[in-house]
């Protein structure tokens, strides 16, 4: 049975937890680690909270979290959920009655957000929708066919998830959740720890990960004084 508990998170929000059950890796190689389909490891959730044209939403998911999960083997013991919603917000359009979103970036962010949010929902490896993601967020743009070829994935499911169904259809649910975190967050975070999950996400990952598990993970040193970073 599947065990959550904990949580770590960056609007950027990150959120940190535990799991216990099977995740496939199907066609990721790492080293210095056994087979995850065999030894079935405990993993830490985690939960990014982000907008797609946000240049610190980039700059964290490119330079650290992906960085961390590939050179310091973290990935298979991580169970990542990606929200691409952030400080974005639902309105009626009174000339047409329909519901439309609001995005801080703008109109591409939205529609850049729900392609996001296509990828997530149809590619059936986490591991591969999260490779697109990361590759297409090093441009403003959609790159969505650039790194379909890059990685060789196959997009159909998501292009036609995005041009089958309008935007605040597809983001309703991730809306949602953002929301419902986003009110709890200034009683359950504080300013401060958030902008250290950002800047040292590694360290906090390894001790969430300890103070669960009390497991030493290979990308993770452990000092004499008992802190763990990288």
């Amino acid at each position: 049975m599947n065990k959550t508990s904990g949580i770590l998170w960056a609007l950027l929000l990150i959120s940190l937890g535990s799991v216990r059950g099977n995740v496939e890796f199907e066609n990721v190689e790492f080293e210095n680690s056994t087979s995850p389909k065999t030894e079935e490891p405990d993993r830490l959730s985690v939960e990014i909270y982000y907008e797609t044209i946000c240049p610190e939403s980039v700059s964290f998911i490119r330079r650290r979290l992906y960085r961390i999960m590939v050179e310091e083997n973290l990935w298979p013991y991580t169970d990542l959920k990606l929200y691409p919603f952030g400080k974005a917000g639902f309105f009626n359009n009174p000339e047409t009655n329909e519901t439309q979103v609001h995005c801080p970036h703008g109109e591409e962010e939205c529609k850049l957000n729900a392609l996001h949010a296509c990828i997530l929902e149809t590619m059936p490896l986490p591991w591969d929708s999260f490779r697109m993601i990361n590759c297409m967020v090093t441009s403003y743009s959609s790159r969505l066919d650039e790194c379909s070829k890059e990685l060789g994935l196959d997009v159909t499911k998501a292009k036609e998830c995005n041009s089958t169904r309008g935007t605040p259809e597809i983001l309703a649910p991730y809306g949602k959740k953002t929301w419902q975190i986003g009110k709890s967050f200034s009683e359950m975070y504080e300013p401060e720890e958030q902008f250290s999950f950002r800047y040292n996400f590694a360290e906090h990952f390894c001790t969430e990960y300890w103070k669960k598990f009390a497991i030493e993970l290979p990308g993770c040193v452990m000092t004499i004084k008992g802190a763990i970073v990288l």
